[in-house]
């Protein structure tokens, strides 16, 4: 009978973020969850609610707060004799650490999880349908591709794919090739970039996720951008700030900065300060850096061609700066001089 009652309660919450539950539904299921497991006295049971609960955090905007707790499950795991819920906890936290941009943190804790769970580990041990190996293959190459290693960031999520196509799991394939368009969308190769991004909405238009559906409009938007078509690039960036508020709320912000760039390229500079300006204030209550970098770097070029205070531009591209220093978005160092320099012929 209890087992029936927290197979219900575990599949809730991971699929909460899936299906876009909201996280006031999540609050109210770990709430009834973790009373009854608190009742019958299974700590255990108690983790795992937690580790399913944090993921809710993340989409309902607070990507800082789903690593403070990913990083407490994780080292409660290793604490406790619950060597089954390790691969889970582990790969939150290491999620966690991608969303908020701990990416040279994060990528020494997945190379060690690659070693420590090994590609053949048996479907009964897979979380969530996917298998651990080639999911810490993949959240390597996220972060390689803000690291600005972009040629190791490629290789990696290349491998990941052909592992996850091997494992015949297609959401992972999916999640694959959001990153390799980005990827292509850093060294600037268009046309490798819009066929990742059809890629990707052929898996969409399959699978159904919401994940993969924001996915699909943010790699044509991201395709289109370096392509030079900012007006397709556009309604695929405002396609995905929808998709974003009704579910993966943190990914809203990097959303917008991705319109505020194209607003750019179209001339439509007015407007790109508004929406750069909101992408700023939204990264940085969610606490996803990476994309708070972005918004900054679209904030400042916006403001150089609409006539703003040069001493503003100057503090935005000095954190930016900061966040290539520390790792968040090393990156954009491939970018951030030129722009500068633009900025600074602009004002």
């Amino acid at each position: 009978h209890f087992e029936l009652i927290f197979n219900a309660y575990i599949n809730l919450l991971n699929f909460n973020y899936r299906v876009g539950s909201g996280i006031d539904e999540a609050k109210a299921v770990l709430a009834e969850g973790d009373a009854l497991a608190a009742q019958i006295g299974d700590e255990g049971l108690r983790l795992t609610l937690s580790l399913c609960y944090s993921r809710a955090l993340c989409a309902a905007g607070d990507a800082e707060a789903y690593f403070q707790l990913a990083e407490a499950n994780y080292t409660t795991a290793f604490e406790q004799d619950v060597p089954h819920l390790r691969p889970l906890a582990t790969l939150l936290f290491c999620d966690s650490m991608a969303h908020s941009a701990r990416n040279l943190r994060g990528l020494e804790e997945a190379d060690k999880a690659m070693a420590a769970w090994p590609p053949d580990l048996q479907r009964g041990y897979w979380i969530s349908g996917n298998n651990p190996h080639t999911f810490f293959v993949f959240i390597g190459g996220s972060y390689l591709t803000w690291l600005g290693r972009q040629d190791e960031a490629r290789t990696r999520l290349e491998d990941a794919r052909d592992r996850a196509i091997a494992d015949d799991t297609p959401e992972v394939v999916g999640w694959c090739g959001y990153l390799l368009t980005q990827v292509h969308t850093w060294l600037g190769d268009g046309q490798a970039a819009l066929t990742q991004a059809r890629e990707v909405a052929e898996i969409s238009d399959k699978l159904g996720s919401p994940l993969l559906g924001l996915y699909r409009h943010l790699c044509f938007a991201m395709a289109y951008g370096v392509m030079g078509q900012p007006e397709k690039a556009i309604p695929e960036a405002e396609a995905a700030i929808r998709m974003a508020r009704s579910g993966e709320q943190h990914w809203i912000g990097g959303a917008q900065a991705q319109l505020a760039l194209a607003l750019i390229a179209d001339g439509q500079n007015e407007r790109a300060v508004e929406v750069a300006r909101q992408a700023v204030a939204d990264c940085d209550a969610s606490g996803t850096r990476h994309f708070g970098a972005l918004a900054r770097c679209a904030l400042a070029r916006a403001l150089a061609r609409t006539g703003g205070d040069a001493r503003d531009i100057t503090d935005l591209f000095t954190e930016v700066d900061a966040r290539i220093a520390d790792g968040s978005a090393a990156a954009l160092a491939a970018y951030v001089d030129g722009w500068r320099a633009e900025a600074a012929a602009a004002v």
